[in-house]
Parts: structure tokens; sequence; C-alpha cells
């Protein structure tokens, strides 16, 4: 028979009176989300759709009143028909507010009757009024509609308000009733909530002790290993950034010595107001050239700054983004030793990444497709970059025909500190990096396969990290 540790029995203890305490607080929720649910079908029944129905008969009465003046001071028939029917609009919505409380009120119904009774006797004095307008005698009409017409709506308006107090008296009750009830099963799931906490915490401190020494011995290990890659690309990304200033610094001074010269030689007339404004187009013209050289410039740097910048935050993004970025740094390098870059980007989905970290795995396969050209010789070389979107999520398929992988090493390739490469130029670490960026960082997979002329390199990035 098997044996169990002191600590393998307590947690299967705590398990068990954890389970028991559930059992017990999902019979209790049960119980109590009853009463709620009971409570809530009453408070709408009748407490919130009788005030509703109420405060809606008391604003269609102000309405028909205000429209009832409109039909004293009416000054044609037409005005007088459009009044009419404002007052018979809303004296329709009133019968149906009505009905609706004589159906749901809960408190003594001769109330609502009473109100009922006035409100259909008003009918006779606006009749009275119309019929006055209609013969022409309008100062009898107003006087009605100020005195008789205003107390009967007054009284009208006071009864109904018995029925609104009544309602939201009733609605305070149900409210009280329900909060009681919550602030019981609050208690109730508090208390046993607190008891499970407690298990739970004694649990997880015992697991946690066990996998925090090993968990943070794995991150440093990680961040150093990241480190260590991005230390090792460092002074040739420098050298690649020297390579691409060159162009245009030597543009920029080019075109200073040019100004320069052209004033020194007189070719302008300063003194001459056509000649100084052939100069100030002409000396428009350099500056923007330079503005263009420098944003070239700037444009490398910030590449070169988001490809080092510190920071874990995710973004989402079209894949292309951190390529042509990358691009932006090696493309110099590349053409300057004669490889050919051929883009298809078919993806058009937006996916959440780190742009610094997904730029250092295409930096990665970049430089070492350019490095295993170099050491081959090879002509007519080409990296070929394409990226289609898939059921899963997206492909980014980057491919050259530097003559592929030996299949003796192409299992290791992933491996920490495994390099083809001379001991000065290689650290191991680059490939083995991409694939803990892409399969930890970004739940994707990268793999490697043979062509015919060289070799592919497969990223797939899953759908629960693209945005739709």
């Amino acid at each position: 028979m098997k044996t169990y540790t002191k600590t393998e029995e307590n947690i299967i203890l705590s398990f068990v009176i954890i389970s028991l305490l559930l059992i017990l607080l999902g019979g209790v929720s049960i119980v109590k989300m009853i009463e709620l649910s009971n409570l809530t079908q009453k408070l709408y029944e009748h407490p919130l759709v009788v005030t509703n129905a109420t405060q809606k008969i008391q604003t269609h009465l102000v309405s028909m009143h205000r429209y009832m003046k409109d039909v004293v001071l009416s000054t044609s028939e037409e005005e007088l028909q459009v009044a009419l029917h404002l007052v018979n609009e809303n004296e329709r919505m009133i019968y149906k507010d009505f009905k609706l409380v004589f159906e749901r009120y809960l408190g003594d119904k001769q109330e609502i009757q009473t109100s009922y009774d006035l409100f259909v006797r008003w009918k006779m004095i606006r009749d009275e009024i119309v019929i006055l307008m209609q013969e022409g005698k309008v100062k009898e009409a107003i006087q009605i509609t100020k005195e008789k017409g205003y107390r009967h709506v007054l009284k009208l308006n006071e009864s109904v308000e018995v029925l609104v107090e009544y309602a939201h008296k009733k609605g305070q009750l149900f409210v009280q009733n329900a909060s009681d009830t919550k602030n019981l099963s609050i208690s109730l799931t508090v208390g046993v909530l607190m008891i499970i906490l407690i298990l739970i915490l004694s649990i997880a401190i015992m697991l946690l002790k066990s996998l925090a020494n090993a968990t943070q011995k794995r991150e440093q290990q990680t961040q150093q290993l990241l480190s260590q890659s991005r230390l090792a690309q460092m002074g040739e990304m420098i050298s690649m950034i020297a390579h691409q200033w060159r162009q245009p610094l030597g543009a920029i001074a080019a075109t200073s010595i040019d100004v320069k010269m052209k004033i020194e030689l007189g070719e302008f007339d300063f003194e001459e107001k056509e000649s100084r404004a052939d100069f100030l187009i002409y000396l428009n013209h350099r500056l923007e050239n330079i503005d263009s050289f420098v944003q070239g410039l700037t444009g490398t740097i910030d590449d070169f700054r988001d490809f080092y910048k510190p920071n874990n935050k995710k973004e989402f993004l079209k894949i292309n983004i951190p390529i042509q970025k990358t691009l932006n740094i090696v493309e110099n390098s590349l053409k300057s030793n004669n490889i050919k870059l051929v883009e298809h980007y078919y993806s058009e989905r937006s996916i959440e990444f780190n742009n610094s970290e997904i730029m250092q795995v295409f930096l990665n396969i970049f430089k070492n497709s350019e490095d295993n050209f170099k050491a081959k010789d090879v002509k007519k070389a080409y990296i070929s970059i394409t990226t289609v979107d898939t059921d899963s999520g997206l492909n980014i398929m980057i491919c050259d025909n530097g003559g592929g992988v030996d299949s003796s090493i192409k299992d290791k390739i992933f491996d920490p500190y495994f390099s083809t490469k001379h001991a000065k130029n290689g650290t191991g670490l680059g490939l083995y990096m991409s694939k803990l960026i892409i399969e930890e960082h970004h739940g994707g997979s990268i793999s490697v396969r043979s062509t015919q002329d060289g070799v592919c390199f497969d990223i797939a990035l899953c759908k629960e990290f693209v945005d739709e």
C-alpha cells in the first residue's frame, strides 16, 4: 500500500475540505440567488413598471395642458387641428399607461380609479374649450383653460402623485429586502471563501516554494542569453550603420561644398534682385536635399534604437513593419555584397508582438544568410521573404540560395552555443534565441527545411496572437 508524506497528506486533506466547502457554498449560493431572483422579479413587475408608467402619465398630462394652451392661442383652423392632434396623441398614451398601472399596482385599486375618473372628466372640459374656439369665443375658452382647466389638471396631477409615491415606497421595501438578502449571502460567501482561501494559500505556498527557485533561475538564464546575443550583434550593427551613413554623409558634404563654391565663384550677383531670388531657389533646393539625407540618417538611428530598446511591451502591427525596419539596418550591407532581396508581403493581418524581439529574429536569419553567402562565395545570391495569412494565424518564409544545411547538423542549429562559424565570428546563440522568442514569448513556431539550392526558415504565429 502506498504511503504518503506529511506534505502530501496535508494537501489531500485540504483538497477534500475545499471540495466540501465549495459544495456548501454552491448550495447556499443557489438558494440566495433564487431569493434575489424572486425579489428582482417583484421589483420589476410592480415598483419599476408602475413608477415609470405613473411618471409618464404626469409627463403626458403636462404636455396635454400645454397643447390645450396652444389650442386657445391658435389663430387658424390648421393651427387648431395640429394642437388637437397633439392633445389626442398624449391622451392615447395616458390611457395606455393607466391600463398598465391597473394591471401591476399592488396598492388600493380605488386610488387608481380616482385618478382615472379625474382624467376622464377632464375630457368634458377640453371639449367645452374646443367648442368655444370653433364658435370664435376665444376669450371664454382662454378663461376656462386658465381657471377651470388648470384646477382640474392640478388636482389630477396630485392624485397621480399618490400612485407615484406608493410605487416608490414599495420599491424601497423590495430594494431593502434584496439588500438584506444580498448582505447575508455576501457574509456567508465571504466566510466560506476565507476558509477556502486560507487552505489554498497554504497549498500554494508549499508548491510555490519548490517552483520559485527553478523559475527564477530559468528567467535569469534567459535574460542573460538574450543580453549576450544582442551584445554579440552590436558590433555588426554599428558596422552596418557606419556603412549605411557613408553615402548620405558624403552627399551632405558634397552639397555643402557645391553651395560654397558657387558663392566663392560669384555665380550669383547678390546686388541684383533677380539673381538673389535665383540663389534663394537654388539654396532652398539644396537644403531640401540635405534635409532628405538627414531624415534617412535619423530613420537608421530610430530603427537601431527600436532594436535595442529595453521594453517588453507588445503591440498590434502588420508583420512587414519589423521586417522593413530590420532591412533598413542591413540592406546596404546586403547590397554591398551583391545579395538580392525578393519580397512578397501577402499577409494583411495585424499581430501582437514585441517589436525589438521580432526584429532580432529577422536580423539573426538575414545575417546568417549573408555570412553563409560570403563564406561560400555564392554567385547571384538572393534572400526571399514571403508572408501569408493562414487559417491558424500567419506564416513568414525566409529562404536563400546559399547551399542549404547539412542534414547531420540540421537538428542542432537551434541548440544554444551551436555554431558553424569560426569561434571568433559566432556565439551560437542567434538561432537559439530566435526559437525562444518565437515559441516561448510569442506562442508560435520556427523550423528550418532544405530546398533545392538553399534553406528556408518557416515561422508560424498562432491565431490567438492575431488581431482579426
